[in-house]
């Protein structure tokens, strides 16, 4: 016959093994379950600018303007000039050192246009003497100049024109406002230009060659006749930097 005190005991004793049993189990359980998700990261919060990344659009700069670019060919070019004179008319001609206009897109015009002062002929050497020492004074000033500064009228790819070229004539250290009116013709890459204009000299503080007997008129009209390529050119790219 058992104790009581020894049933009591056993049956402690096995109620602790099954506490033990599922204190066990429940670190057991909690060892294996799977570790929770990390929550979702933070959205990226650099502000972005533009268009959307996968729409492939980017930001670029404008194009620069296009120009086409005029360069006159001195041996197909001709400068001759006329002044009327108490017995006749006085002809002779002029020597294009070299010339250029810019047309650009943007409606931009510039370019230069240099004549030789000395080459200046009226087949005639003691009248050109005298035009040469006491007239235009070419040794001090070797260069007529045209400073083109803008025009009128539209140039066209190919075709013809009637424009106007507005800028600056450069004679004897001055410098005077002008327009000249040109015919213009282009055809597969070149130009040809025609066109006249009076420069009153005397009212530009050019001497008078008139004297006593011989009365010149104080006004000479100049005579363009001038041809030469056209280059299409990327105009910021020939800017200086």
């Amino acid at each position: 016959m058992h104790s009581p005190v020894v049933s009591v005991g056993n049956r402690l004793s096995a109620r602790a093994r099954v506490v033990g049993t599922c204190l066990a189990l429940a670190c057991l359980t909690v060892a294996a379950w799977p570790a929770p998700l990390a929550g979702p990261r933070h959205a990226d919060r650099t502000p972005t600018t533009g268009a959307d990344p996968g729409s492939g659009a980017q930001a670029t700069s404008p194009a620069p303007a296009l120009s086409r670019l005029f360069r006159l060919d001195p041996e197909a070019s001709q400068v001759r000039f006329s002044l009327g004179a108490t017995l006749h008319t006085v002809h002779g001609s002029a020597l294009l050192l070299r010339g250029e206009i810019r047309v650009s897109n943007d409606g931009a015009v510039s370019g230069e246009i240099l004549v030789q002062a000395r080459s200046l002929d009226t087949a005639n050497k003691r009248r050109d003497r005298k035009m040469h020492t006491r007239v235009l004074e070419s040794e001090h000033y070797p260069e007529i100049a045209l400073e083109v500064t803008g025009l009128s009228g539209v140039v066209p790819r190919e075709g013809e024109a009637a424009i106007v070229v507005q800028g600056n004539f450069l004679l004897h250290g001055g410098k005077h406002p002008i327009r000249i009116p040109l015919q213009v013709s282009i055809e597969d890459g070149r130009f040809a230009a025609t066109g006249e204009f009076t420069v009153p000299y005397v009212a530009w503080g050019l001497r008078d060659p008139s004297s006593f007997v011989l009365r010149v008129a104080k006004e000479v009209q100049i005579h363009l006749d001038i041809s030469g390529l056209i280059e299409e050119t990327d105009r910021a790219a020939d800017l200086p930097p």
